[in-house]
C-alpha cells in the first residue's frame, strides 16, 4: 500500500487513531461514552483532545 512512512507505529509524524481512556472499556463499556474520562484523543495523526 506504500504507507510504511505513514502507519505502524506511535511516533510523531504518523498517521494514528488512538484513545486513551481513564477506565476499562473491557470491564465497562460505558467509559467511552464519558467525555471526561477520555484524556487523549489522536485521530489521522492530528491530537483531538490531550489532557495527559
Amino acid at each position: 500500500m506504500g504507507l510504511d512512512d505513514e502507519v505502524g507505529a506511535i511516533r510523531d509524524g504518523m498517521l494514528a487513531d488512538l484513545l486513551v481512556i481513564d477506565g476499562d472499556p473491557l470491564q465497562d463499556v460505558a467509559v467511552i461514552k464519558d467525555r471526561a474520562r477520555l484524556r487523549l484523543i489522536l485521530a489521522g495523526g492530528r491530537t483531538i483532545k490531550n489532557t495527559l
